[in-house]
C-alpha cells in the first residue's frame, strides 16, 4: 500500500508539472529559492499566491512521533513543537536577528544538577494522578490566565527553589488526563490557594493555541515544559522537540505559534517572540561529548523557540541530579553566529493552530532520499491559486515590520500590481476614486483594496493592512465634494460661495490645499457624516470616512493633524473662543466613534502632529498609532519621481530632537510609531537612526508616486 501510495503521488506530481509551464527546480538553500506552499486538502490543491500565480510546494518530511512525558504524548506527532525544521528556508532577517540576540555571544545550558542561588538549576515539573485534588490560584493577569482550578500538590517544586526572586515557573502534568498546567510567578498561601502572576492550561492531546494576544506562564503565550531539555532523552539518545531559549531583547511582536509579546521595541533587528531558530547544518557536532551531540542534533533537526526575554542563547531544561555540569557546559564552544532563523509560514494551516500543514505529506511516503533544502536541488510543486482570502486577518497594527506609502500614479500601468505583488505589512494609499482632479477617479478603489487585501504580509500568514489616506486639517480643490469656483489668489478673503469653514491657503504652498476650521459642522459633514454631501448626481459620495469604509479599507491615516497649531487656524479657534487642540482631540473622537460603529476594528493613525499630546493624554487612548515624517530627513516635493529638484536634506538637530522627545512619549504608551523619511540619498543612515529608536521606518521620495528604491534591511522582496 506504501508503495502504491508513492507511485500515485509521483503520477499527480507530473501531471502538475507538465500541466504547469511554471514548473521549476530551484538549487540550494539561498533565501530566494523558497515559495510558500498551500496544502492538499481533498481533491483540491490551494496554494497562496506570491509573485505570480503559482507557490510552490517543498517535499519535507515529517516527525517520526510524539515524545512522551508520564506516558503522555507532549502534543500530537504533526504539532509545530513536534516536526523538524533542517530542511525549512532560512528567515530573510536571520541575519540581524542573530547579530541582536548576539553573534559572539555563547549558548549556555539553563539547567543542570546541584544548584545555584539557592535552588535547583533549571525549570521543575512535578506529575500528579487525575485524582489530585485541585486548589484554586489568585492571579495578577487574571483576564489573560486561565482560572483553574489547578491541581498543585502540596511541595510542589518552584522553579529557583522556594525563596527565589525569579520567575517562580510551576509546571504540574495531570498523567492520566495529560493536561499540563503552568504557574508563572507562583506563591503558595498559608490556606493551601496560591497567588501568580499568570496561569494556563494545555490539553496535550490537542493543537490548541492560546487566544491571540495573551499571555501563557510564558512571555511567548507558549507551553514551558514540551520545549523543556530532560535527562532521560538525552539519555535515550534522540530529542523529537524544539527547544525552549531566551534572549534580551525582543520585538513588539510575535509570530506563529506564539500569541504575545513583552516589549516595546518595534526595529526590525529586534526578533519576535515565537521566532524559531536552528544549528546550522555545517556545524561539525562529532568532536563533543555524546550526550552535547544529542542536544546539538536536536538544535539541528528541530531548533528552538523564542520564548522569553532573557539571557543570549540561554536554552532550558529541567535540573537533575543526573546532569553533569561539565558535560553540559561544552555548550558554550557554540556561539550565535552558529544559528540561523527559520521560516516556519510554510507549515501553518490555521493561525489559531500548532498543528502544521496536511499529513497528506507525511515523510513515510517517500524516499530516504526526501528532496531537502541542503546542497542538493529541491523540487517544488506549483499549485494553481484557487482565489479567496488569502488569511482572515491583516498583520496587528503592533506586528508591522515593513509598510510603505504611496499617493500619487496609483492609477498608472502596473501600479497596483506592484502594491498587490510587494510584502509590505501596511500600505498607505490615496483613496483614488475620491480624487477627481484626473483619471484616478474611474480606478475601481474597491477592487484594488480586495486586491491588495487578497495579498499576503511579510511573514506569509497575515494580509496587508489597507490605510487610506485622509487629509482632515485642509480641504482639497481635486475632492469630489469641492463644487465651487477655485480661483483665489490667495489675498484677502476667500471668494463668495466658498464655504465658511475655509480660512485660508496652505502656508507650505501646496496648490488647491486650504486650511479649514475643523470644529464647523459642515466640514465634519464631509470628513464624518456625510448627511449633505450626495447632491450632485455624479459625485453620489457620503462622508470621506463612509466612502473609506464603503471600499474597504481597514483604517484611515489622517493628514494635517498639524492644523492645530497653524496660525490662521489658531486665530480663527481663538476668535470663536475655543481651544485648536481640544478641537481637534474632539473631532478624531468623533470619527472613531462613527467608524467604530460600523466597523469594531477599525484603525486610525496620525501623521504628524506629535505635540497634540501636550496636556492631552487622552490622545493616546483615541489614535492607534502614530507616523511621523522627516525626522532627520525631508526633501522637495515634485510629481515627478526621477525629478533633478526633487532633492533631500537633512534636518537641524533641534528639530529632530524635538521630534524624538515627544515620538518617545507615544512609545512609552505603547503605540506603534511609524517614521517616513525623504532621504533616498540618506537612506542607510535614516534606517539606522529610525531602527535604533524603536520606530518602523520606510525611506522614500517626497513624490510619493510609486514604491520606494531602497527598501527597509530584510525586506523580503517583491519589487516591481
Amino acid at each position: 500500500m506504501r508503495r502504491s501510495l508513492w507511485l500515485g503521488l509521483l503520477a499527480v506530481c507530473g501531471l502538475l508539472l507538465v500541466l504547469s509551464a511554471s514548473a521549476r527546480v530551484l538549487a540550494g538553500s539561498g533565501r530566494g529559492a523558497y515559495r510558500r506552499c498551500g496544502a492538499y486538502r481533498g481533491n483540491v490543491w490551494r496554494g497562496r499566491q506570491y509573485e505570480d500565480s503559482y507557490t510552490y510546494l517543498p517535499l519535507v518530511a515529517r516527525s517520526p512521533g510524539s515524545p512522551r512525558l508520564a506516558g503522555c504524548a507532549v502534543f500530537p506527532a504533526d504539532n509545530v513543537w513536534n516536526v523538524p525544521v533542517d530542511t525549512l528556508p532560512v528567515h530573510t532577517n536571520s541575519d540581524a536577528y542573530v547579530a541582536t540576540i548576539g553573534a559572539d555571544a555563547h549558548v549556555h545550558a539553563d539547567f543542570g544538577s546541584g544548584t545555584w542561588d539557592g535552588g535547583p538549576i533549571g525549570i521543575p515539573y512535578v506529575d500528579v494522578p487525575g485524582t489530585q485534588p485541585t486548589v484554586t490560584v489568585a492571579f495578577d493577569y487574571d483576564d489573560e490566565s486561565d482560572l483553574g482550578p489547578y491541581p498543585i500538590p502540596p511541595g510542589a517544586p518552584i522553579e529557583g527553589g522556594p525563596e527565589s526572586k525569579g520567575d517562580r515557573h510551576v509546571l504540574v502534568l495531570d498523567r492520566d488526563d495529560c493536561i499540563l498546567y503552568e504557574l508563572y510567578k507562583a506563591v503558595p498561601q498559608p490556606d493551601g490557594s496560591w497567588e501568580a502572576g499568570s496561569g494556563a492550561i494545555f490539553d496535550l492531546s490537542s493543537h490548541a493555541l492560546r487566544p491571540a494576544g495573551w499571555t501563557s506562564a510564558d512571555a511567548a503565550g507558549l507551553p514551558i515544559l514540551p520545549g523543556l531539555v530532560r535527562y532521560e532523552e538525552v539519555a535515550a539518545g534522540e530529542i523529537r522537540h524544539a527547544l525552549r531559549f531566551t534572549a534580551p531583547q525582543t520585538r513588539r511582536a510575535y509570530v506563529w505559534p506564539a500569541r504575545h509579546y513583552a516589549s516595546h521595541l518595534t526595529g526590525a533587528q529586534y526578533p519576535p517572540m515565537g521566532q524559531r531558530f536552528r544549528l546550522r547544518a555545517d556545524f561539525d557536532v562529532s568532536g563533543f561529548f555524546s550526550e552535547t551531540q544529542v542536544i546539538l542534533r536536536a538544535l539541528q533537526t528541530y531548533g528552538m523557540i523564542l520564548a522569553d526575554n532573557g539571557s543570549s542563547w540561554y536554552i532550558s531544561g529541567v535540573p537533575d541530579e543526573r546532569w553533569d555540569n561539565d558535560v553540559l557546559h561544552e555548550l558554550h564552544q557554540v556561539e550565535g553566529a552558529d544559528f540561523e532563523a527559520v521560516d516556519v509560514s510554510s507549515l501553518i494551516v490555521d493561525p489559531d493552530s500548532g498543528r502544521v500543514r496536511d499529513t497528506t505529506f507525511r515523510g513515510d511516503l517517500y524516499p530516504s532520499t526526501a528532496l531537502t533544502f541542503t546542497a542538493v536541488a529541491t523540487t517544488y510543486l506549483p499549485i494553481v491559486l484557487n482565489g479567496g482570502n488569502l488569511a482572515a486577518e491583516p498583520v496587528p497594527l503592533a506586528e508591522i515590520t515593513y509598510w510603505a506609502y504611496q499617493l500619487q500614479d496609483i492609477s498608472a500601468p502596473g501600479a497596483v500590481d506592484a502594491l498587490v505583488a510587494s510584502h509590505y505589512d501596511m500600505l498607505v494609499l490615496e483613496p483614488t476614486r475620491t480624487d477627481w482632479s484626473s483619471d484616478d477617479r474611474y480606478l475601481h478603489t474597491k477592487q484594488m483594496v480586495q486586491r491588495l487585501k487578497n495579498s499576503r504580509a511579510s511573514d506569509g500568514v497575515h494580509r496587508k493592512l489597507v490605510l487610506a489616506y485622509l487629509d482632515i486639517g485642509e480641504a482639497e480643490d481635486w475632492r469630489w465634494y469641492w463644487d465651487w469656483s477655485k480661483d483665489w489668489d490667495c489675498t484677502g478673503d476667500p471668494p463668495a460661495g466658498w464655504p465658511g469653514y475655509i480660512l485660508a491657503c496652505d502656508p507650505d504652498g501646496w496648490s488647491g490645499n486650504y486650511p479649514v476650521a475643523y470644529w464647523d459642522e459642515d466640514w465634519k459633514d464631509v470628513i464624518i457624516y456625510g448627511e449633505h454631501q450626495d447632491s450632485d448626481p455624479d459625485r453620489d459620495y457620503d462622508s470621506a470616512i463612509d466612502e473609506v469604509i464603503k471600499d474597504g479599507f481597514d483604517g484611515i491615516y489622517l493628514d494635517w493633524v498639524e492644523a492645530f497649531e497653524d496660525a490662521d487656524v489658531v486665530a480663527a479657534a481663538q476668535a470663536a473662543g475655543l481651544d485648536p487642540a481640544v478641537e481637534m482631540i474632539a473631532f478624531i473622537q468623533e470619527m472613531r466613534d462613527y467608524a467604530a460603529a460600523r466597523d469594531p476594528d477599525f484603525t486610525i493613525v496620525q501623521q504628524n502632529a506629535a505635540a497634540l499630546i501636550d496636556g492631552h493624554a487622552e490622545l493616546f487612548g483615541i489614535i492607534d498609532a502614530i507616523a511621523q515624517e522627516a525626522v532627520w530627513y525631508d526633501g522637495d516635493a515634485t510629481d515627478e519621481w526621477d525629478d533633478p529638484d526633487g532633492t533631500d536634506w537633512v534636518n537641524e538637530a533641534d528639530l529632530s530632537n524635538n521630534y524624538i522627545g515627544y515620538l518617545d512619549q507615544y512609545l512609552d504608551e505603547g503605540l506603534p510609531v511609524f517614521n517616513c523619511e525623504y532621504a533616498l540619498t540618506y537612506a542607510a543612515a535614516a534606517y539606522a537612526n529610525s531602527y535604533a529608536r524603536g520606530y518602523v521606518p520606510y525611506v522614500t521620495r517626497r513624490s510619493l508616486s510609486r514604491l520606494t528604491t531602497t527598501p527597509p534591511p530584510g525586506w523580503p522582496g517583491g519589487m516591481p
